[in-house]
């Protein structure tokens, strides 16, 4: 057996996270008489047939591809579910988030923040939620790479436009889920949706979002700082989270690159990008 055959099917299991840590690897974790009951169950097996049916491809937490502050959190999940390729400069990117009933104006804001960031070669994460979320994946897909968080596992998409958007995703970039292959997004604590938001961005960029949009409860949990579209975004939000209000791309990417985030200089040196004012 496989590692990541092993560790797939540790992470079916209640305790397979202690039992991985008690074991050199999860094909040894698996020979202990605590794990004697792996081969009983039913859940991992009709996992990975979905996982080979859809063409997923397992990431364990030891991967390279693996983002390093998400391998660090104490609920770390033992493999990732990805479509698509992830790279390093995936872990470094910039999240986009905002209401699913957006303005015209905001989603073609945030269609031309994306791409000009993406263009730049930042990565841009989001989720498939339509409105804000949606026109920020379409907007990097012009010029550059996109990562997209799945709220549940990738057996769950079922509308054709998302399915469209994840295959256009896919090409450019990746979707990437911690969950089952069959789990539903009402089957996931509201704390545990979107997570990997904060594990693969330095920062947060809200464009517009309204008292009632998860948006709004997602951005102020975030713990990394957080910006705000001068003009767009919602004045609870900004007491709240006390963002950084921005009017342009080159203020954001100027704070990146001043503050040095998780090691930015290395990851986008300053050929990359230009920090002088249009």
């Amino acid at each position: 057996m496989e590692e990541i055959e092993a560790l797939h099917i540790l992470s079916h299991m209640p305790k397979g996270r202690q039992l991985l840590s008690a074991h050199k690897s999860a094909t040894e974790a698996l020979l202990d008489p605590l794990a004697a009951s792996w081969e009983k169950l039913n859940s991992w097996k009709e996992d990975l047939a979905l996982v080979k049916s859809h063409g997923i491809t397992l990431i364990a937490h030891n991967d390279p591809r693996y983002p390093k502050a998400l391998r660090e959190a104490s609920d770390f999940p033992l493999i990732l579910y990805v479509k698509g390729e992830l790279l390093p400069l995936d872990h470094s990117s910039i999240a986009i988030i905002g209401t699913e009933e957006c303005s015209l104006f905001a989603k073609d804001t945030t269609r031309k923040i994306a791409q000009e960031l993406a263009e730049k070669g930042v990565t841009i994460t989001s989720t498939l939620e339509r409105g804000i979320n949606t026109a920020a994946h379409l907007g990097a897909l012009l010029s550059g790479r996109t990562v997209s968080i799945l709220n549940s596992g990738f057996a769950q998409i079922n509308s054709s436009d998302t399915l469209a958007l994840t295959s256009h995703i896919t090409h450019k970039g990746a979707v990437v889920s911690e969950f089952p292959m069959n789990m539903a997004q009402k089957q996931i604590p509201i704390n545990r949706r979107s997570r990997l938001l904060h594990f693969f961005s330095e920062v947060l960029l809200v464009t517009e979002t309204s008292t009632k949009s998860p948006s709004l409860k997602l951005a102020s949990s975030f713990e990394k700082p957080c910006f705000a579209f001068s003009g767009l975004a919602n004045a609870e939000f900004l007491a709240i989270k006390k963002a950084i209000l921005v009017q342009n791309v080159q203020e954001i990417l100027s704070f990146l690159y001043s503050n040095n985030l998780k090691s930015w200089k290395d990851l986008h040196p300053s050929s990359s990008f230009s920090l002088k004012q249009d």
